[in-house]
């Protein structure tokens, strides 16, 4: 039978060498793992903070900066079609902001209700805008 040969001085030295590296790579690519692990499960969560701090900032600004009464739906003759109370327009503005985060806890693709939220804080911004600036 052949002997086996052992590998060239330099390949053992490499190995020794990628044996010590291993040594200390390792528990930080598990704590890293660990750490990416714990920010996947809690990514929902992490998504909506953003969000209900942004939509808190932007109903208090709108609250700040609307009339008592708010007009939807501009007419030629330059009345608006529907009247409504200031609380009652800017709470159905977040109200559907929550609806759309609530369904990114339904949902199992999260991004897109996370989209569809982000862009639901700029309507109570459109109604400021509406009711300050008419056509």
């Amino acid at each position: 039978m052949a002997k086996k040969k052992s590998p060239p001085v330099f390949v053992q030295k490499w190995q020794a060498f990628w044996a010590k590296v291993r040594s200390v790579t390792d528990p930080i690519e598990n704590a890293v793992g660990k750490v990416g692990n714990v920010l996947y499960r809690l990514r929902k969560i992490i998504l909506t903070i953003p969000v209900a701090m942004i939509g808190m900032r932007v109903f208090l600004y709108a609250k700040e900066k609307l009339p008592a009464d708010v007009g939807l739906l501009l007419q030629e003759n330059g009345a608006y079609k529907y009247m409504l109370d200031k609380n009652t327009a800017l709470s159905c503005c977040l109200v559907i902001t929550g609806a759309c985060l609530l369904l990114m806890y339904m949902s199992r693709k999260i991004v897109y209700p996370w989209i569809i939220s982000l862009f639901s804080l700029v309507l109570p911004l459109f109604l400021v805008i509406s009711n300050i600036f008419p056509a």
